[in-house]
C-alpha cells in the first residue's frame, strides 16, 4: 500500500503560517524569526523522513512483484517425467533403489526439467569414456569392428595366428543424449521418450586418424498414454532389470536378449505385484545357408513378432517369465520358405545383504529360430537347404549369472557368467557357423559424487564354429561416466 505524504504531516507545518493564533492575529505576526526557522528545519526534517519511507514502501513492492512474476523451480516439474518401457511395472518391495548408472545405461529420473506451454519436457543422459585393451589368441580383429567398443562374441577370431598381443581403443561413442516430454491429457498425459549415442552408426565426418567423430544414433523413440506404448523400444521379449551393471554397453552378451525395435505394446496390472505387457513387434528373419555363415536380412516377413512377458515382483525380488511366437519368411531364387520360430525366457534379480542393495541376477533362454533375439545374433533365426529349399529353425539355449555386491556406499563390483549353445540339423551349419560361446566377467566401480562413475573390468569370452576352431579374448576395459 502506497501513502504519499501523510496529509497530518503535509498539512501542520502549512497551517502554522497561514492560520492565527488562538491568542490573536498579532501573535503571528509578531513571532522571532528564530523560531519561523526551526519551524522551516523541522519541516524539512519531517518530508525527508516521509520520502525515505515511501522510497522504502517503492522498493518492497517492486522486490514482491518480480517474485510473483518469476518461475518457480519446484513449481516447473513437480516431479520425474513418467516413462514406459520393458521396465515398467511394480518395483520389488524392500530393493533398494538403482544407482544412477545402471547396466542398461539409462540416467536416474529427476525432480527437473522445464515447461513449454502444457508440456515439461527433460534433457538427460551422460558422457562415457571408455578405454580397451584387447588380446586375441588366433588372430585381430576386422578394421573398426563393432567387437573392438564392446564385446561381441561372435567377432573373435577363430582359427588363425596371434598377430600382435594387444589392442588399446579409446572412444567415447557410448555418450547418450536422452529427451522426454510429458503433455496432460484428460486425466493422463502422454509422454515420449527419445534416445540416442554415436555407438549404432558408423563415423562419416572422420576416422581414427583424424577427427574420430561418429554419427548420432536412434536407440528408443516411443509414445505412451495410459497402458500403452507405440514406437521404438526394447523388446517385451528381454527384461532390462535383471541385465548385470557392467562397463561394457552390454556385458555377458552370449546370454542376454537384446533387441530394440518398433513395436505396439499393451500393459495390465493384476495386482500391485503382477502385471502383464504384450506387444506386436517388427519381424526381420536372419538366415545363412549351408555354404557360409553369413548372416542374410531377407525383409520377406508378413506377420509381426508376438511377445508376452509377466513380470511379478515380491519381497524376495523381481522376475520375469516372457515368451516370443514368430513366423520366419525367405524368399529367394528357387525357393520361398516358411518356418515357425518360438521362444521361452526366465529371469530374475533377487536383492539381499545389508539394505537389500547386493542382488542376484539371472536369465535362461531357450527356443527355435530366435538367434537375432539372443547374443546379437550370435545364430541365425534358420538356415536354407538348399537341397530341398526347406527353412530349417536354429536351435539357441543361452544362459547368464551374475552377483553384485557393496563394499562400501560408494564402491561395488559386478562377478557374471554367460554362455550360448547353438544346434541345428546335421549337415547344414557351415564351417565357419558359430555353435558355442561362453565368457566369465568381474568389475569394480567407484562412485565418488552422485552421477559421477569410475569402474574397470576384466572380461575373457571364447567362440567355437562349426569346424571345432576357436578362440579366445582377454580384455581390460575402463570407463569413466558422468550423468546429468
Amino acid at each position: 500500500m502506497l501513502i504519499s505524504l501523510p496529509t497530518a504531516i503535509l498539512a501542520s507545518p502549512a497551517g502554522a503560517q497561514t492560520a492565527p493564533a488562538a491568542s490573536g492575529p498579532t501573535t503571528t505576526q509578531t513571532s522571532p524569526a528564530p523560531d519561523r526557522q526551526a519551524a522551516l528545519e523541522q519541516r524539512v526534517v519531517e518530508l525527508e523522513t516521509a520520502l525515505q519511507e515511501l522510497r522504502a514502501e517503492l522498493a518492497a513492492q517492486r522486490a514482491a512483484t518480480a517474485q510473483a512474476a518469476a518461475p518457480v523451480p519446484t513449481q516447473v516439474a513437480a516431479g520425474p517425467i513418467p516413462t514406459a518401457g520393458p521396465t515398467a511395472g511394480p518395483p520389488a518391495p524392500g530393493t533398494a533403489p538403482a544407482p544412477a548408472s545402471g547396466p542398461a545405461g539409462q540416467p536416474a529420473a529427476r525432480a527437473d526439467g522445464f515447461k513449454v506451454g502444457d508440456t515439461t519436457i527433460k534433457l538427460s543422459g551422460f558422457v562415457k569414456v571408455d578405454a580397451l585393451a584387447s588380446s586375441y589368441s588366433d588372430g585381430d580383429t576386422a578394421t573398426a569392428a563393432a567387437g573392438r567398443d564392446y564385446y561381441l562374441p561372435s567377432t573373435i577370431p577363430v582359427g588363425g595366428f596371434a598377430t600382435e598381443n594387444l589392442d588399446f581403443d579409446i572412444h567415447a561413442k557410448q555418450t547418450r543424449l536422452v529427451f522426454n516430454s510429458s503433455t496432460p491429457v484428460g486425466s493422463g498425459a502422454v509422454t515420449t521418450h527419445i534416445e540416442g549415442d554415436f555407438q549404432g552408426a558408423p563415423g562419416t565426418q572422420g576416422t581414427e586418424r583424424t577427427t574420430n567423430a561418429y554419427n548420432f544414433a536412434l536407440r528408443r523413440a516411443f509414445i505412451s498414454y495410459g497402458s500403452w506404448t507405440i514406437g521404438q523400444d526394447w523388446s517385451n521379449f528381454m527384461h532390462t532389470p535383471v541385465m548385470p551393471e557392467t562397463t561394457d554397453l552390454i556385458g555377458p552378451t552370449e546370454g542376454v536378449i537384446f533387441v530394440r525395435q518398433p513395436l505396439i505394446r499393451y500393459k495390465h496390472a493384476f495386482s500391485d505385484d503382477l502385471t502383464l505387457f504384450i506387444a506386436a513387434e517388427n519381424a526381420e528373419t536372419a538366415s545363412n545357408t549351408p555354404l557360409s555363415a553369413v548372416m542374410i536380412e531377407n525383409d520377406d516377413d508378413s506377420t509381426p513378432d508376438l511377445t508376452a512377458k509377466l513380470v511379478y515382483a515380491s519381497p524376495y525380488g523381481e522376475f520375469s517369465f516372457a515368451g516370443v511366437a514368430r513366423r520366419l519368411a525367405v524368399d529367394g531364387p528357387g525357393y520361398d520358405e516358411s518356418a515357425g520360430g518360438w521362444g521361452v525366457s526366465v529371469g530374475g534379480k533377487m536383492p539381499f545383504g545389508e539394505r537389500n542393495r547386493n542382488d542376484v541376477r539371472f536369465l535362461l533362454t531357450y527356443g527355435d529360430g530366435i538367434g537375432r533375439y539372443v547374443g546379437v545374433n550370435f545364430a541365425p533365426d534358420a538356415i536354407i537347404d538348399l537341397t530341398d529349399s526347406d527353412l530349417e529353425p536354429v536351435t539357441v539355449t543361452a544362459a547368464y549369472v551374475s552377483t553384485r555386491l557393496f563394499w562400501t556406499d560408494k564402491v561395488r563390483s559386478t562377478f557374471m557368467l554367460s554362455g550360448q549353445n547353438v544346434d541345428s540339423p546335421d549337415g547344414l551349419l557351415a564351417l565357419d557357423s558359430n555353435t558355442s560361446a561362453w565368457s566369465v566377467g568381474a568389475n569394480l566401480f567407484y562412485t565418488p559424487a552422485p552421477g559421477f562413475d569410475l569402474g574397470v573390468e576384466f572380461r575373457h569370452g571364447e567362440r567355437t564354429v562349426a569346424s571345432g576352431q576357436e578362440g579366445s579374448l582377454d580384455r581390460l576395459h575402463v570407463i569413466a561416466k558422468q550423468s546429468f
